[in-house]
């Protein structure tokens, strides 16, 4: 593990201005940026003056910027503008000037200061903050599919697919889901528009044993390919989306969910490895239903909109006692299922694994027509028995363990797609300070872009 430590200054004179991370003395000498800072200077009365601040001027392909440095000593400043130019080479103008603008004067800083400002009724706020977000069940490293969008209303707050690389047109998309969502309520933009979730399987209690996964919600159902001979999921009522599945043994599966789009979801991702889901909207219609109907597995969502799916639980297990029942909850995004995790246990075991891999801790179960909870007991100590002896005595410590807490707020707030100037309002830091936290993530994640650093932070 890297440790840091800050030296007294030599002399009594006050601290330089705040210097970006990487200008910091290195073995590349700045001389040759000496040379290149400058004071602007300008004419009042008739006199030439020169300003206090130096400033430097840099070009790289094609494209060339005035920045004003905030170091006052000259080799400060000199320091200053090769980290920036660094950052330009390695980053791209976009990062650099996301953290260090440039010199604008006149209409152009006033047309920046009004972009930076812009209201969220303007799709020009969300260009602003549209994220690369790999959708769940797509490999790690492959380039997103679209863009997303976090949206926060209300104490509120949701990851939506955009659909499209296209900037403008996810821009488009993500001020027609904000305006939804203020016009007619989150319910109505939830049967609207797709979502991400992180879905949790609750396996155990004490200790505390999950696996969980990113889903998108399906307002709608999704088209099957029609070679594949597999119908589209209905709202309720069993559904057989896999027609291939007609060998082996019928496993009738019962969600209740309030939501359509999660269970939709849910039908999709389970269609190769269960024989039908049927769907119940309450948990008062569960009750009524489940006991009469042949199913062999019912998963429960914690937060119903009639009762607590705890309670909804309870009077199944009473009604059809040798039915198995597992409770699952929904949350925003993993960093708030975290934070849902009960206290209290003697431990703690969050598995992540992909849609279709929820019910992996059943194993082979899945294959047979009757179930019964001390069977799925006993694949569930197996299961995670098996997670943690993968564990092995000196293995290297997981990258997102090498982080400080600080740079795990900045990456959290990043993967929301907050701005670096947002970011350091809400931790009280400067943007200079936000971007040498960056790098440093980026040095401990082995990543080069900020798309890469988000991925592997949504996939801990």
């Amino acid at each position: 593990m890297n440790h840091m430590s800050k030296q007294r200054p030599s002399r009594s004179t006050p601290p330089p201005a705040p210097v970006h991370p990487a200008a910091r003395p290195s073995a590349q000498p700045s001389s040759p940026w000496r040379r290149r800072v400058f004071k602007n200077t300008y004419t009042r009365d008739g006199v030439l003056r020169t300003v206090k601040g130096w400033s430097v001027k840099i070009q790289h392909r094609g494209v060339r910027h005035t920045f004003s440095l905030r170091s006052a000593r000259r080799d400060d400043a000199a320091a200053e503008a090769r980290a920036l130019h660094q950052t330009i080479v390695g980053e791209g103008w976009d990062a650099a000037l996301r953290i260090h603008p440039r010199q604008q004067t006149g209409p152009a800083a006033a047309v920046s200061r009004a972009h930076e400002s812009l209201p969220k009724t303007d799709s020009g706020y969300w260009k602003l903050r549209l994220l690369h977000r790999q959708h769940p069940g797509q490999p790690q490293g492959r380039a997103p599919l679209g863009f997303a969008a976090r949206i926060e209303h209300d104490g509120s707050n949701h990851y939506f697919p955009l659909g499209t690389l296209d900037e403008e047109a996810a821009a488009r998309k993500a001020l027609e889901v904000h305006r939804t969502i203020v016009s007619a309520g989150w319910e109505e933009a939830n049967l609207r528009f797709a979502r991400e979730l992180a879905l949790a399987v609750h396996w155990a209690a004490d200790p505390l044993a999950w696996t969980y996964a990113s889903i998108l919600t399906q307002p709608a159902a999704r088209p099957a390919p029609v070679a594949a001979g597999i119908p589209a999921p209905p709202m309720r009522g069993a559904v057989r989306p896999d027609l291939r599945a007609a060998n082996r043994p019928a496993l009738n599966v019962a969600i209740v969910e309030s939501e359509r789009g999660i269970h939709q979801a849910l039908a999709w991702h389970w269609r190769k490895s269960v024989s039908s889901v049927r769907c119940f909207a309450s948990g008062e219609e569960a009750i009524r239903e489940v006991p009469r109907q042949r199913l062999h597995l019912a998963l429960v969502n914690h937060t119903l909109n009639d009762m607590g799916g705890p309670n909804c639980a309870e009077q199944l297990n009473r009604l059809a006692p040798l039915l198995p029942v597992l409770i699952y909850s929904a949350h925003a995004d993993s960093e708030e299922l975290f934070k849902a995790t009960p206290g209290g246990a003697s431990g703690y075991i969050l598995k992540r694994t992909t849609p279709e891999d929820l019910l992996a801790p059943m194993g082979g179960l899945l294959a047979v027509a009757a179930i019964s909870a001390e069977q799925i007991s006993e694949h569930v100590r197996s299961y995670f028995q098996a997670v943690t002896s993968s564990l092995k005595s000196g293995q290297h410590m997981h990258e997102m363990g090498l982080l400080t807490p600080r740079e795990r707020e900045v990456l959290a707030y990043l993967s929301k797609g907050y701005l670096d100037k947002e970011i350091a309002e809400s931790l009280g830091i400067s943007a200079w300070t936000v971007h040498g936290h960056i790098k440093n993530i980026f040095q401990k994640l082995d990543v080069h872009s900020r798309t890469a650093a988000i991925v592997k932070y949504l996939h801990k």
